[in-house]
């Protein structure tokens, strides 16, 4: 993905993650992204936003499940 992208580009990628609070999404964690993964998968990028909250802090609040990352290719 982060080849298609043109110079500057962006990229959105959204996904669940292995550390589930709810039973929201997949439930084989092979489905589901490690922590810092998403990281990993786009070293080339600049990261613009990213997100993993994962357990840490109030399970009860925030966007739990969810990894999320917009990265940027370089110009």
């Amino acid at each position: 993905m982060a080849a298609a992208l043109r110079p500057g580009g962006l990229l959105l990628y959204q996904t669940f993650s292995r550390e589930a609070v709810t039973d929201r999404g997949p439930s084989n964690p092979d489905y589901r992204l490690a922590p810092n993964e998403l990281l990993r998968l786009f070293p080339g990028l600049i990261v613009r936003a990213y997100r993993d909250e994962g357990c840490v802090g109030d399970t009860r609040r925030g966007t739990r499940d969810i990894a999320f990352l917009v990265a940027q290719a370089p110009r």
